[in-house]
């Protein structure tokens, strides 16, 4: 069933411009595109905080779905091979709901993202897996762009 509460997380506030082309707005855009993301709770898929789940992989030793639900998750960690699971024991297996709920929010993320480009940037992101890879090479060209044309204007106006 479709639910109204979901056509409001793909739109931002009104409070977000468009950014601009050549970037002179990126200032202000950063910081109103990352209130509004982060009200809907989506920051971490910008920043890279919030990682795709990953299924462990079996090394040989079990199978992993004879894991699943007759070890502790240190069991099938060790038994799987997987040093970082075991490093945090409070993890639990990861679940196929859970990874559908991330590459959700990763297309919110990524549909917040691209109503606020211009076409010429939002063509460049079709070549990123994520929307932390799209919104770094955002940041760093804009950033870059932005204090081009703030030494711009600091020559001229000292002119």
């Amino acid at each position: 069933m479709f639910d109204m509460s979901d056509l409001t997380m793909d739109i931002l506030s009104e409070s977000v411009p468009v950014l601009d082309e050549r970037g002179t707005n990126w200032p202000i855009f950063a910081i109103r595109f990352k209130t509004a993301v982060c009200a809907r709770g989506l920051w971490g898929h910008f920043d890279g905080t919030r990682q795709k789940p990953v299924r462990p992989r079996p090394t040989g030793k079990i199978k992993a779905e004879e894991a699943v639900g007759t070890s502790t998750s240190d069991d099938v960690a060790e038994s799987l091979g997987n040093h970082d699971a075991l490093a945090s024991s409070s993890r639990s297996i990861v679940t196929e709901e859970e990874i559908f709920e991330w590459e959700r929010n990763e297309a919110i993320a990524r549909c917040l993202l691209i109503q606020c480009l211009p076409d010429t940037i939002a063509l460049i992101t079709r070549e990123y897996d994520t929307v932390a890879g799209i919104w770094k090479y955002i940041e760093n060209e804009l950033t870059y762009r932005s204090a081009v044309i703030q030494a711009g204007m600091r020559t001229r106006f000292m002119q």
